[in-house]
């Protein structure tokens, strides 16, 4: 088991996994706006390019909920656009600073568990059941993060993963124990 496992686990089951990473990299952003003698809003709208006092255009916009796009100030919003395209206006690895946050957060055990138990099933299911391709695994496993308003490319950026296919090759070894977690579910909702 690696450190990124266990971010991994995070990524994929955490639910305080989203704001842990915004945090980290509203952190980074700070440091790059200070280094350049701004502040992240100017930041922010500079790297956008976003001329001020204007609203991300639609296809910034994109990146936000219909909650967030309703009630967080401009800077709110040009901040978690930012965040959430990070691979395209940042060349900086962001998970050495998560990967220290998520040890700080005391989810390292939690998460950690996570790991051994996905790798457990998969070994106890190896040859009875079969993990799909990426892109399956990658649709299938989205159904956890469904939100109304929210679409799956914001979900997806909410915890770090550039596309499906990234999540999808991170799913397949947590795909068996995702599996067993849905037939526990579906066993306790019929009793």
């Amino acid at each position: 088991m690696t450190d990124l496992d266990v971010v991994n686990a995070g990524r994929l089951f955490g639910d305080d996994y989203p704001r842990l990473h915004e945090e980290a990299l509203t952190g980074l952003l700070t440091d790059f706006a200070a280094a350049q003698g701004l502040g992240l809003e100017a930041y922010a709208r500079a790297g956008l390019g976003v001329a001020e006092p204007a609203a991300p255009p639609p296809v910034l916009a994109s990146w936000l909920t219909e909650t967030e796009l309703a009630a967080l100030p401009v800077a709110e919003q040009l901040r978690l656009v930012m965040v959430r395209v990070w691979p395209i206006w940042q060349s900086e690895d962001w998970r050495p600073v998560v990967l220290e946050r998520v040890r700080e957060s005391g989810h390292w055990h939690e998460w950690s568990e996570i790991v051994a138990r996905a790798d457990e099933v998969a070994e106890r299911t190896r040859g009875r059941l079969a993990v799909p391709p990426p892109e399956i695994c990658a649709k299938i496993f989205l159904r956890h993060w469904h939100r109304k308003g929210t679409l799956a490319e914001v979900e997806l950026a909410r915890r770090g993963f550039t596309g499906m296919q990234e999540l999808g090759h991170t799913v397949r070894r947590f795909f068996a124990l995702d599996v067993q977690n849905a037939r526990a579910a579906e066993r306790r909702a019929d009793e």
